[in-house]
């Protein structure tokens, strides 16, 4: 049976089971871990050959402890880079319009203090709001609700420090959390006398 070989000049398989099979062979290129050299040819019979019999003792070996190596499940676990909680607190009706949702407002300023406890401390001294953007409200927040914000880095500048924060609501007996808004919101590191410093 003629082979054609794989490109980059690789010659095709002297195997014998390769030899002998059939024109309905299914050709296939094996590389790593089977610890055959890159494009090596093996030709797989249509009569019942099983890969392990075209491959040398040690690729049968490797193939062995492969498949008897349990399997590893990772779990994550979150880390700094991600985002962290800041704040939490719970929506009061004092803070509620006349139908008993939560004035937004009150949810932007929580937000606002969440994300500036983060730059207090990457900037460690006093920051102030510069600009909030990105502010998208996407579910609305009730009476009772437990609200918690979680801030990210963004960006750090010579004296800012961009960051992105998300609430989240918690309503009631269900434990159910949902998020309810999202937005940007960038901080500069000022002095005692109010002007920006290096962060």
């Amino acid at each position: 049976m003629d082979f054609a070989r794989v490109f980059r000049g690789s010659a095709p398989c002297s195997c014998q089971a390769a030899k002998k099979s059939s024109k309905n062979s299914i050709v296939s290129l094996l590389r790593e871990p089977f610890g055959l050299p890159f494009g090596e040819l093996i030709a797989l019979s249509s009569h019942g050959n099983r890969v392990g019999e075209c491959l040398p003792s040690s690729a049968k070996q490797t193939m062995q402890r492969k498949k008897n190596k349990p399997t590893k499940i990772e779990v994550t676990t979150p880390t700094r880079a991600e985002s962290e909680l800041a704040l939490r607190a719970i929506a009061m009706p004092v803070f509620a319009n006349a139908h008993g949702d939560i004035f937004g407002g009150w949810l932007l300023s929580q937000m606002d203090l969440a994300g500036s406890a983060v730059a207090v401390r990457r900037a460690n001294g006093r920051v102030v709001t510069v600009a909030v953007t990105a502010m998208s409200f996407q579910r609305p927040v009730f009476v009772g609700d437990e609200v918690s914000c979680y801030a990210k880095i963004l960006k750090v500048g010579r004296t800012s420090i961009t960051m992105k924060v998300e609430a989240f609501a918690r309503r009631g007996r269900s434990g159910e959390q949902i998020q309810v808004t999202e937005g940007v919101f960038t901080y500069v590191a000022v002095d005692s006398e109010s002007k920006p410093r290096p962060v």
